[in-house]
């Protein structure tokens, strides 16, 4: 039988084999709490702000992914669906606008727009010396 730690609000936040301080209680393993605590509910309000954390954070993975690849010239822009050039050029340009009100914190990879027949490191032209081929 597990000693277990609660915290404040009674829940349990850790087992351990033999008695700590602060875990003095026994459950069996088999002890619905214990159970709850090894498998926790997928539907939790932490799970579900863990997951939408990370799937912010992978967004920006795969920003950068793309703009690696454009980059490398892997792939062009236009190679990409309609929908998700919109998409990127969206989140490039609300990037652009809080950027106006901080200080420059951009790494230098946002998206060009692949509309603006401008170059940049990111859609260079493909033709230096040529320019009215673009």
């Amino acid at each position: 039988m597990p000693f277990i730690r609660r915290d404040e609000q009674g829940r349990i936040i850790a087992l351990y084999a033999f008695p700590q301080t602060g875990a003095e209680e026994e459950l069996d393993l088999d002890h619905p709490e214990v159970l709850a605590f090894l498998r926790p509910n997928p539907e939790s309000t932490e799970t579900r702000e863990l997951l939408a954390e990370s799937d912010l954070q992978l967004a920006r993975v795969v920003e950068d992914l793309i703009t690696l690849l454009v980059e490398q010239d892997v792939i062009r822009l236009s190679d990409l669906p309609p929908e998700a050039r919109r998409k990127l050029r969206l989140r490039g340009d609300l990037r652009e606008r809080l950027s106006d009100f901080a200080p420059r914190q951009d790494d230098g990879r946002n998206l060009p727009r692949p509309d603006s027949g401008v170059p940049s490191p990111a859609n260079p032209s493909p033709n230096p010396g040529n320019n009215d081929k673009q």
